[in-house]
This record gives C-alpha cells, structure tokens and sequence, in this order.
C-alpha cells in the first residue's frame, strides 16, 4: 500500500530528478521554459498539499 506521506517525499525526489536533468540542456532560454512547464507546476502542486500531508503524518504519530 502506497502512503500518502511516502508519495509526497517520493514525488519530490522526482522534482529533483527532473530539474538535473534540465540543469544538462543547453540553453538557458530552453532550461527556463522547461522548468516553467513542468518544474514549476509540480512544486506548486506539491505545496498546495503540504498541510494535508502534515496532518495524515500528525493522525500516524497519534495513532502509534
């Protein structure tokens, strides 16, 4: 079973992943669009459930 707590670090493992990948495309013009398509989206994404994810990690704490 997938934890929410697990996807949310995991998915910005992949945040990561992918702006060193962008890091290596020649171009800044070309690096900054990349990261605004997908870089950029992806860390909003990811802040918007920070608080949610805080408190289903809080409930596991309790619970244990």
């Amino acid at each position: 079973m997938i934890l929410i707590d697990e996807s949310y670090y995991n998915f910005g493992s992949e945040i990561k992943k992918t702006e060193r990948a962008i890091g290596k495309v020649s171009g800044s013009a070309s690096r900054k669009s990349l990261n605004d398509k997908y870089v950029t989206p992806a860390k909003i994404a990811r802040e918007r459930v920070i608080y949610e994810v805080s408190q289903v990690i809080l409930i596991k704490d309790i619970e244990n």
